[in-house]
């Protein structure tokens, strides 16, 4: 588990996170190139090179590459891009995945197009993001300092539909408890939205915002956070406690 996870609402969202890493993994098969945007730490890039891929893995954060590189991972090459270009040829990759990331990315559509000419033809996207519908209501801004645009299925197939020749959308789903302490997190975070118009909480130090959201995952699915993986987690075809979206275009 990565360093500094330590409330529960912390330890739900990193097996969201697994699940998404395991379940793109069993889809991978040895020979394969592999790009992942948005490395983070680098577990999850671990988890897919398990597969026997070769993984390329990219991040814009400089501390965060620098990190995995000092650390090295066995079928993973680590590398710097600040982006928004991908700094690879076209056709280059039969996969590319992009967990939790596309909601962080201004001009969206330029990154799905870059994106596309790095996907050989037939090449898969595996990308994952946060399902809108549960967490803001209808034209509200993302409560979340670092998210540009969170989507609905509906917006998330428009946008990948352009470049890709099929897309599919299905709903990344967990316990039911679970799902309520998502939703407190996301009512308790709208509501500070409001009383905090000039956005005075991003000055808040963020070991004294781990302690809100210790407070606001306590009750509902505080007994079982600790102890959920990503076994807990599955795919479904309608939305019925999509706490994420999964999407999986073929170029």
């Amino acid at each position: 588990m990565p360093g500094g996870v330590d409330s529960a609402y912390e330890r739900f969202i990193y097996a969201r996170h697994l699940f998404a890493y395991e379940h793109t993994a069993a889809l991978l098969r040895q020979g394969l190139k592999v790009l992942e945007i948005g490395f983070g730490e680098g577990y999850g890039a671990a988890i897919l090179a398990r597969s026997g891929a070769a993984i390329a893995a990219i991040d814009n954060n400089k501390a965060a590459v620098d990190n995995a590189l000092a650390r090295g991972t066995p079928g993973v090459e680590f590398s710097f891009s600040p982006g928004p270009d991908l700094p690879f040829a076209g056709a280059t990759f039969d996969a590319v995945a992009a967990f939790q990331f596309i909601e962080h990315i201004k001009n969206a559509g330029d990154m799905v197009s870059e994106i596309a000419r790095v996907l050989k033809p037939g090449g898969r996207l595996y990308l994952t993001t946060p399902n809108r519908i549960h967490r803001l209501k209808e034209g509200q801004k993302p409560w979340y300092r670092f998210h540009v645009r969170e989507f609905s299925a509906e917006e998330l197939k428009g946008l990948l539909a352009p470049f890709f020749a099929r897309c599919e959308i299905r709903f990344v789903a967990g316990p039911r408890d679970l799902f309520e302490m998502e939703l407190n997190v996301a009512r308790a975070a709208s509501a500070v939205q409001r009383w905090d118009p000039l956005g005075l909480r991003n000055l808040i130090p963020y070991w004294l915002k781990k302690q809100a959201f210790k407070l606001f995952s306590r009750g509902t699915g505080q007994s079982r956070a600790p102890g959920v993986n990503a076994s807990d987690f599955r795919l479904l075809a309608e939305d019925t406690d999509g706490l994420d979206l999964w999407a999986e275009a073929v170029k």
